[in-house]
């Protein structure tokens, strides 16, 4: 016989992390909403996720869209950015603009050598 607590931990269900950018370069984009904003706050659960899929921790997704909130305006470095227009419209579309502030680069090149 088993016990209560372990059927009931049998019957968890696998939840699958969210699906990230297949590849992208570096980014910092500052974050605002709109003043006054369009029709009341914007839709931060899919704003978080949009970050999460730009490879933000969950966390740090959490606590930029909190500060978006409070401040109107916030600074956000992501490490796997495909396109910023892409990203741009997706934000939009959830009530937040998006400007991109400067790519991040990686490396250098051979002609900043010598």
């Amino acid at each position: 016989m088993k016990s209560w607590s372990k059927v009931r931990f049998e019957q968890l269900v696998h939840i699958p992390a969210a699906a990230r950018a297949p590849s992208g370069s570096p980014a910092v984009f500052i974050l605002r909403l709109p003043r006054p904003p369009g029709n009341g706050l914007p839709e931060t659960i899919p704003a978080m996720r949009a970050l999460v899929r730009r490879g933000m921790d969950l966390l740090m997704a959490k606590r930029a869209i909190e500060a978006l909130l409070q401040n109107a305006e916030v600074v956000v470095s992501l490490p796997q950015v495909e396109d910023p227009k892409l990203l741009g419209a997706e934000l939009a579309a959830f009530g937040i603009s998006a400007a991109l502030e400067k790519p991040v680069r990686t490396g250098f090149s051979a002609a900043e050598s010598m």
